[in-house]
């Protein structure tokens, strides 16, 4: 990819998406005649990595790289140690449930222990980076 379109790829990627949802949106508007207000995730989302690449690419005015290959080396090592941690600990609380006499566990917790992972992940790495 050319180097000056680079700091463009997340703008690029995130209109690309805003303009899909919004595309399929309508669609699904124009045939059902009914408005489906969760498909507006997709929108926003989009909008806001248009939004914040286009802030971090207007506000940084050097070329030096916004991290060096220290803290890269560390997310890296964060990301293959925080799995098997986090799976340790559901694979224990598992255990413990089965011990205690519960047999069935609802969906939406099993969902809830992947985002709560998702949300940790993404917190963790923020730390490092800014460390």
């Amino acid at each position: 990819m050319k180097k000056h379109l680079q700091p463009w790829v997340w703008t690029i990627v995130g209109s690309i998406g805003f303009i899909a949802s919004l595309l399929v949106k309508t669609i699904i508007y124009l045939f059902t005649s009914e408005f489906d207000f969760s498909g507006l995730l997709g929108l926003l989302t989009g909008l806001f990595i248009i939004i914040i690449n286009i802030i971090i690419v207007k506000t940084k005015k050097d070329k030096t790289p916004s991290i060096d290959e220290r803290t890269l080396n560390n997310i890296k090592k964060f990301y293959a140690i925080s799995p098997h941690i986090y799976l340790g600990i559901i694979i224990i609380g598992l255990i413990i449930l089965s011990i205690m006499g519960m047999e069935v566990i609802s969906i939406t917790y099993l969902w809830a222990a992947v985002m709560l992972y998702l949300v940790l992940s993404g917190i963790g790495s923020l730390v490092i980076h800014l460390k």
